[in-house]
């Protein structure tokens, strides 16, 4: 009952300001000066019909977990993406060079209380994905030449369309 989403309250909102507003949040605190956040901004789409407050919940969740992973990191690196999908989506991607997610997590790893971390709840992941699939979109993880790949995809919307 915890992650089980009530009403939203959607809007029309410019997906680039939410990123931008909810990963410079969570690199502030998460005081990851020494981390190098690459920008590829790349979706000409960028209206969505969303809850800003549940979004940047989910972008926020997942550039915490990049940062906490590259803590032991000589180099440590985030890439912020967004790109349009043929299918009339937007996708967001928030990529580190950390060590990844441990193999024997992955298969729970949007299920309450799957964690590879000694100290986390495992409820994170599990309630952007709630927040994702309310929003008619979908989360995953890869990993991709050795880094660590979260993903989502929301719809976009016409703002000329009108609601």
């Amino acid at each position: 009952r915890f992650i089980e989403s009530g009403e939203l309250s959607r809007t029309e909102e410019d997906v680039h300001e939410l990123v931008q507003y909810a990963c410079r949040l969570a690199l502030d605190l998460s005081h990851a000066a020494e981390i190098d956040a690459n920008w590829e901004l790349d979706a000409e789409k960028t209206t969505v019909l969303a809850d800003s407050v549940q979004f940047e919940q989910i972008v926020f969740n997942l550039v915490r977990n990049a940062s906490d992973a590259l803590s032991d990191i000589d180099e440590p690196r985030i890439t912020i993406r967004t790109s349009n999908t043929d299918d009339g989506y937007v996708c967001i991607e928030i990529v580190d060079n950390g060590p990844g997610v441990p193999n024997e997590i992955v298969p729970q790893l949007f299920r309450p209380f799957a964690s590879g971390r000694p100290d986390g709840m495992g409820m994170g992941l599990t309630i952007s994905r709630k927040i994702v699939e309310a929003h008619g979109g979908h989360i995953e993880h890869t990993r991709e030449d050795d880094q660590t790949v979260f993903s989502f995809t929301i719809p976009h919307v016409d703002p000329s369309a009108g609601l």
